[in-house]
């Protein structure tokens, strides 16, 4: 119950306008604050509006062709601190 109770603060905490729930099933709350994305797959990411904001919030597990390619032309001009990276370090080279 660690998410329902997070959730209860949130809704109630006057300082955030607006909470977007993402997960595979409705968590059955009703309010003004609160969208909710209903993703049976978490994987599947096709009906996401804004798939840059998800490399922002989870840079560890995102990216695109397009940072991909601008980072390995950094590694390559020596720009890159190290040659083994992981998708954040792609994702910080990349933007």
């Amino acid at each position: 119950m660690v998410g329902a109770g997070a959730l209860r603060e949130a809704l109630n905490a006057p300082e955030i306008e607006s909470i977007l729930s993402i997960g595979r099933q409705a968590c059955g709350v009703e309010h003004p604050k609160l969208r909710e994305l209903v993703l049976p797959d978490l994987f599947d990411f096709a009906a996401v509006e804004n798939p840059p904001l998800l490399v922002r919030v989870f840079p560890f597990l995102f990216t695109t062709s397009e940072i991909l390619g601008r980072a390995m032309l950094r590694i390559v001009e020596g720009r890159a601190d190290r040659f083994i990276l992981e998708s954040a370090d792609i994702n910080r080279l990349g933007a």
